[in-house]
């Protein structure tokens, strides 16, 4: 079963009583997608899990101020 990134995201993200643990898994996800793409090359696990935080926390504040 193949899933879109973004909108599992953004879904996640409309929902305002998030749990921290809930978070956490999103921003693992989203890092997991990353090094996906990459085709899992070794290396750049902090760089994924850094940038899954930006895109989360970004899509957060996006999806909270409209």
């Amino acid at each position: 079963m193949t899933t879109n990134k973004k909108t599992d995201l953004k879904s996640i993200a409309l929902d305002s009583t998030m749990s921290g643990e809930d978070c956490y898994e999103m921003i693992a996800k989203c890092a997991y997608y990353k090094a996906e793409k990459r085709g899992f090359e070794p290396g750049y696990e902090v760089s994924d899990w850094y940038e899954a935080e930006q895109e989360i926390n970004e899509t957060m504040s996006i999806e909270q101020a409209a």
